[in-house]
């Protein structure tokens, strides 16, 4: 049970280094942005898939997937900023 654990604690700090890209220039990484929107859309049906496997109650089935929901709503509005910022910085050129 450790073990795992220790996997799912890797990818997060991995996953946190890739997002450093975007902060520091969210136009010109913009890939990992909707990388990350791509991420939250996708927790959504894992969420299902993998708490059926488990067998868990249907009360956890909605509060897994309310990750990737919360997490889009924070997303989404980055992407969209990341990408104005992409477009003024092509008009420039």
């Amino acid at each position: 049970m450790f073990l795992g654990t220790d996997y799912l604690g890797f990818a997060h700090v991995i996953l946190g280094i890739l997002f450093l890209g975007a902060m520091k220039g969210p136009g010109r990484n913009l890939w990992v942005i909707e990388f990350g929107v791509l991420c939250c859309i996708l927790v959504i049906p894992a969420a299902f898939i993998f708490c059926y496997i488990r067998g868990a109650p249907l009360l956890h089935y909605f509060v897994d997937s309310s990750f990737g929901v919360v997490a889009l709503m924070v997303m989404v509005p980055v992407w969209k900023s990341a990408r104005r910022l992409d477009e003024r910085a092509s008009e420039k050129k």
